[in-house]
């Protein structure tokens, strides 16, 4: 999955709309991802985690079994998008999150318009947003 975090504090994108009650936007991300793992065993399937915010890895992680990601430093100035603020840190780990991704069967991307994962978009067997 990956999710494209939005905050508010930051200037305006095409992801503001997504983002504008933060509580429900999780919690249909959390919605989406039960809904893609219904029918498989817990053991069947692993979650693999990209997202740009520490807030929503910390809670995907706790609310769902499975997850995984890859290892990376996460921003502490909320106002800027994280390959802003550490963009040397970041793009080894973007480049492998964005591969990673494109091996998906299932890939779940919010929002759905994020350039991010419209290139693992190609490549996953199935798509949902």
């Amino acid at each position: 999955m990956h999710i494209r975090y939005y905050n508010p504090g930051m200037p305006p994108s095409e992801h503001t709309k997504y983002w504008l009650d933060q509580t429900k936007a999780l919690a249909a991300c959390l919605d989406r991802i039960k809904t893609a793992a219904d029918g498989f065993k817990e053991s069947e399937y692993a979650v693999f985690l990209c997202t740009d915010s520490r807030m929503v890895h910390e809670l995907i992680s706790k609310s769902m079994g499975n997850v995984v990601s890859y290892e990376k430093a996460f921003g502490t100035d909320s106002s800027k998008e994280l390959h802003q603020e550490l963009p040397v840190e970041t793009a080894e780990a973007a480049l492998i999150e964005m591969f990673l991704l494109a091996r998906s069967d299932v890939l779940f991307r919010y929002p759905p318009g994020s350039w991010f994962s419209h290139y693992a978009g190609l490549y996953a067997k199935k798509t949902i947003y």
